[in-house]
């Protein structure tokens, strides 16, 4: 069944129901902050390889890195008939945006739409979100392969919370849809969830350094979780509904993120 997204464009609104599942965790959370540190590319014989801490590493495709929001400067460009900037958001209710803004056009990813038409009107700028509340990386899976890749430019991957296996195994099954993805000419832009807010204080989710090690420094990431830990608990708390969805005051954040991160890529 080919899964129906939520679409996000400048006149244009369309929503899709999906269903709202009950967000579980998939690992312990810890209180340390996120390595910089990149991680070396690694062989592609026999597939990913994995880290010390058993997580998939960079298969070494070279990607163009995203720029800061200092550069999303609006266009004067006029309008011309420059075939339309397509983004696909793959991943969970974090992905989605649920849980937060009731209104679609509120959530990061179509905020994030609307920044970057207005950063370059001279091109229709269409996002749309294929996320499931409470899905995992079969749901990914299974996704980009309903996905026509000639209408698409870039995915933005979101994906970890729901997954109850290993590091090792998820962070592979993620490598191969990164991969497969690139393949077929689409950009793949991974994304580390923001931190777990409990008794005041964000605690790291441990897949964020898998998804690190994955983009190593070549591919872009878009990097929530050091955003929300730049901000610190105080500023963060205003960024939470529970203890790992965002508000609209967080999902504001991601989308000014999202936007400055896209606009590299719309040539």
């Amino acid at each position: 069944m080919r899964p129906r997204p939520y679409g996000s464009r400048v006149g244009l609104l369309r929503a899709a129901a999906l269903a709202l599942t009950v967000l579980a965790g998939c690992s312990a959370p810890s209180t340390a902050a996120p390595s910089a540190a990149p991680i070396a590319a690694a062989s592609t014989v026999r597939g990913p390889a994995t880290d010390a801490t058993g997580c998939a590493t960079s298969p070494g495709e070279t990607a163009v890195v995203a720029p800061d929001a200092a550069s999303l400067v609006p266009s004067k460009l006029p309008p011309s008939p420059l075939a339309p900037f397509h983004v696909a958001v793959l991943g969970d209710s974090l992905a989605a945006g649920d849980f937060g803004p009731p209104a679609i056009e509120d959530r990061w990813w179509s905020r994030a739409g609307v920044a970057l038409q207005a950063a370059r009107p001279d091109r229709d700028v269409i996002v749309s979100n294929f996320g499931l509340a409470g899905s995992g990386i079969e749901y990914v899976e299974k996704t980009i392969t309903t996905l026509n890749a000639r209408d698409y430019q870039v995915a933005i991957v979101m994906e970890g919370r729901n997954d109850y296996q290993s590091n090792a195994d998820w962070s592979v099954r993620l490598v191969k849809v990164m991969q497969s993805l690139e393949r077929q000419g689409l950009v793949v832009m991974l994304v580390t969830v923001p931190p777990i807010f409990s008794k005041g204080d964000l605690l790291s989710f441990s897949r964020n350094a898998c998804i690190r090690s994955i983009t190593g420094t070549t591919r872009p990431l878009l990097d929530f979780e050091a955003r929300w830990y730049a901000a610190g608990p105080a500023l963060a708390a205003t960024w939470y509904t529970d203890d790992v969805h965002a508000s609209l005051a967080g999902q504001l954040i991601e989308a000014e993120l999202a936007s400055a991160a896209l606009l590299k890529f719309v040539k």
